[in-house]
């Protein structure tokens, strides 16, 4: 029997051909951008999903409002691992870790040949704690004793490979790798990287202890009024403790380290992040990688839904429409002693039969799509649907759904004919006429309500777009290429010189040297408190470093006072008049002069207020 439904409905399709191409190639345009919209919300939705105790496993990161407005960093200050380790109850374990990159690698070689391998990144100094929460397969030495010493290092199996290629694992520990000519390690182990989908995108896994040989890493570890986006600190809960009850533990340590000042116009707090937040959440960076607003992603599912949604109203209005060059087919079948069950079976295995042609053709596309859009999708996405089991699963579902949804109701007006009525060439009544006009009226106007829905988002977005482009942020962006080098280099000469090359291009027309851009994501902060005479102000300040050039480059407007000089670098500071306004100038001029505390033994002098 299904046999021949299949036969029948292979044989009405070669009758119909242009008819059979429309509906084929309109669900597969749908399908097609359903399935490319399922790859990346599924991709994004699946990191750090399979985490050994995920629900336990937090980020502490810290909170602030400066000046009414409120500030994020996805670290802590340096000293809070040593102090969750020592004084907080309720944990598994706690690891601290401290993320860095832009290393010179150099590979000792056997005798005077050495390698080396520019601008490496994924760097990052821990000890056995972090894989006590995170385990990783382990391909040579030991979890427990690999990072137990200063010095020594594990590699990411892919990294060990680029280092020592044609090395078994074994035969690379003890290998000497230096980073920056001044950090000596010797290998002792190697880990598998992670099969699934992570944010923990790490290759070198420096010990801990060796930051405390680094002079600025280890000024920062002990700073706690620094707060350092590098400066991680993961934990794992024991059973039964809930968030709220370490993160009052931890505002406790922040109380007793680095208690606020009376007039504190800033606050500061720590908060456990959950590991299933680290991809999604804007507010803290996830190392490097991307992250994704669960809203846009829980968007683009509503989009796919309706892709599809018009696809099967399309296939019903075709269907029912060509249902008067059917109606003697019907009625002979009945006549014939044909059930209105077989009938309703007859056209649904045809529906069928169109939706696994335009699975098929939207599988054949999919590459395509994929590679018409890779700007736009997250790398990792691939269209092989033989190596995710999850995809043949989803484009199962999609068959059985729309073969359902699009073939259910023509299925049943197709089967509703009378044979004696279609037979005198009257097919349906005048009641049955009326409800299916009715029906496909309301399903071409939802059509075009639905077509009209994307085509206003697309205007909306695009002139959003076009406005975040224009919008005057209060500096230059055109024309301007930066250039970032790693910060470990300290020596003025060699600065000097790449910015004497930089300088002597004829294309250039101006070069700075600073550490960010004024837009970038990359900042440092600390807390300064400045004494009027009568009070002490203390806030939590957000700080770049640019050298003369800096403020000219990005026609950054000033208020008051003047521009940096070469004079200024040991001295002098430019503030906003945001922070002007804290400290109770509401005229920058007067501003002008006044000494901010930089350090317990440096003042900073005003010499300008910027816009």
């Amino acid at each position: 029997m299904i046999k021949n439904y299949f036969k029948i409905a292979l044989r009405n399709f070669w009758c119909h051909k242009v008819f059979t191409l429309i509906n084929v190639l309109g669900l597969s345009i749908g399908i097609s951008a359903a399935l490319a919209i399922y790859l990346i919300v599924h991709f994004d939705l699946s990191f750090d999903k399979t985490h050994p105790g995920g629900d336990k496993i937090f980020r502490v990161v810290t909170n602030f409002t400066f000046g009414g407005n409120p500030g994020y960093n996805g670290g802590v200050t340096g000293p809070l691992g040593d102090a969750v380790k020592n004084e907080v109850t309720g944990l598994q374990v706690s690891a601290p870790f401290y993320t860095d990159g832009g290393y010179q690698v150099t590979i000792k070689q056997d005798g005077s040949n050495a390698s080396k391998f520019k601008n490496q990144n994924g760097i990052v100094y821990l000890d056995e704690r972090f894989f006590s929460i995170f385990p990783y397969k382990w391909l040579a030495g030991s979890p427990k004793t690999a990072l137990a010493e200063p010095h020594r290092l594990v590699l990411a199996s892919k990294q060990a490979k680029k280092y020592f290629p044609g090395l078994p694992y074994n035969q690379m520990l003890g290998r000497v790798v230096v980073y920056e000519d001044t950090i000596k390690t010797v290998v002792t182990g190697i880990i598998m990287e992670p099969e699934d989908n992570t944010d923990f995108t790490f290759n070198d896994f420096i010990s801990l202890s060796t930051t405390k040989t680094i002079d600025n890493i280890n000024q920062q570890q002990k700073d706690w009024g620094s707060t350092n986006g590098s400066s991680q600190l993961w934990v794992k809960l024991a059973d039964g403790t809930a968030p709220k009850t370490i993160e009052r533990q931890l505002g406790g340590l922040l109380k007793k380290y680095n208690p606020p000042k009376p007039d504190d116009k800033s606050k500061q707090w720590f908060v456990l992040q959950p590991i299933s937040d680290l991809h999604f959440n804007p507010n803290y960076y996830a190392y490097d990688n991307g992250v994704v607003n669960k809203t846009t992603l829980y968007c683009l599912m509503a989009v796919a839904f309706l892709l599809l949604i018009l696809g099967c109203i399309n296939f019903i209005n075709l269907t029912t429409a060509q249902g008067a060059q059917r109606a003697k087919e019907i009625g002979i079948r009945k006549t014939m002693g044909s059930g209105r069950r077989q009938l309703v079976l007859q056209f649904l295995s045809e529906t069928f039969l169109v939706t696994l042609f335009a699975v098929m053709i939207s599988v054949c596309l999919l590459p395509f799509v994929l590679k018409l859009f890779a700007d736009f999708i997250p790398e990792g996405i691939n269209a092989s649907v033989f190596n995710q089991p999850y995809l043949a699963g989803f484009l199962l579902l999609v068959i059985i759904a729309v073969s359902i949804l699009a073939g259910f109701y023509p299925a049943f007006v197709l089967s509703s004919y009378k044979p004696v009525s279609v037979l005198k060439n009257q097919s349906v009544n005048n009641k049955s006429k009326t409800r299916n006009a009715v029906l496909r009226k309301s399903l071409t106007v939802t059509q075009f309500v639905v077509a009209q829905f994307f085509i206003i988002a697309t205007i909306i977005v695009s002139k959003q777009i076009y406005y975040a482009t224009h919008k005057d942020l209060g500096y230059q962006k055109d024309a301007i290429l930066y250039i970032n080098t790693p910060w470990k280099v300290q020596d003025a000469n060699l600065k000097q010189v790449l910015y004497n090359k930089i300088k002597a291009l004829p294309q250039v027309a101006m070069v700075s040297l600073g550490n960010d851009a004024p837009a970038t994501g990359g900042w440092s902060s600390r807390d300064i408190t400045y004494k009027d005479g009568k009070k002490e102000i203390t806030t939590q300040v957000y700080m770049k470093k640019g050298d003369e050039n800096y403020l000219p480059l990005y026609h950054v407007k000033l208020l008051a006072g003047r521009n940096l000089t070469a004079a200024d670098t040991s001295h002098g500071i430019l503030i906003n008049k945001t922070y002007a306004a804290i400290l109770g100038f509401t005229d920058p001029q007067k501003a002008i002069g006044i000494q901010i505390p930089y350090s317990q033994k440096q003042y900073m002098q005003v010499v300008g207020i910027m816009a």
